[in-house]
């Protein structure tokens, strides 16, 4: 019987490398210099910075089993 599709190694290393690709991109506008003042008021970066989270949220719930919340933070994530 085949490995569920959130348990697939494949699966686990896209994911992985996508939240690490996200991550380069947040911190690069993180450290890139701003006129306006801190990046951290910026609507977009907050917006960004906080699917970084919400990824490894799933990450580690996926990890541990924990299958049935994984939807729901997806979801929020999708619709934001």
């Amino acid at each position: 019987m085949a490995a569920p599709s959130y348990n697939n190694e494949q699966v686990r290393q896209l994911h992985h490398r996508a939240l690490i690709l996200l991550e380069t991109v947040v911190q690069e506008v993180y450290d890139a210099p701003h006129e306006e003042g801190p990046i951290e008021t910026g609507l977009i970066y907050r917006h960004a910075n906080n699917i970084v989270w919400l990824a490894l949220d799933i990450l580690v719930l996926t990890d541990e089993d924990r299958i049935a919340s994984p939807p729901i933070i997806a979801r929020a994530m999708l619709e934001s």
